[in-house]
């Protein structure tokens, strides 16, 4: 009983949070949460997203930061050039999979 109500609750935040950004930003978020790991920035070629204030990210390569803070809009173009654009059509794939859930 306490895992179906976690998994309802986790699913609701999950709803509430993707509504709440916008598509990029939603991606970049998810980005950011995707490549903590190390073993996940190997599977992409050593890139990581940080978050480093409210709308702003960082682009890593090896632990080095790439360029100065940009927008969700910049990483999102980024991503779609390099190893990353896996994990960026996953989270586009996750909102889209949320938002045809909540409708139906």
């Amino acid at each position: 009983m306490n895992a179906a109500r976690t998994n309802l609750a986790t699913w609701e935040s999950l709803t509430t949070f993707a509504r709440a950004q916008d598509w990029k930003r939603f991606v970049a978020d998810i980005l950011v949460f995707m490549t903590r790991r190390k073993a996940q920035r190997d599977a992409v070629g050593g890139y990581q997203v940080c978050s480093v204030a409210d709308g702003l990210y960082v682009l890593k390569s090896g632990g080095v930061a790439m360029f100065a803070p940009m927008t969700a809009d910049a990483v999102y173009s980024w991503a779609e050039r390099l190893p990353l654009v896996r994990l960026s059509r996953q989270a586009d794939e996750i909102r889209a999979d949320i938002f045809a859930r909540a409708a139906a």
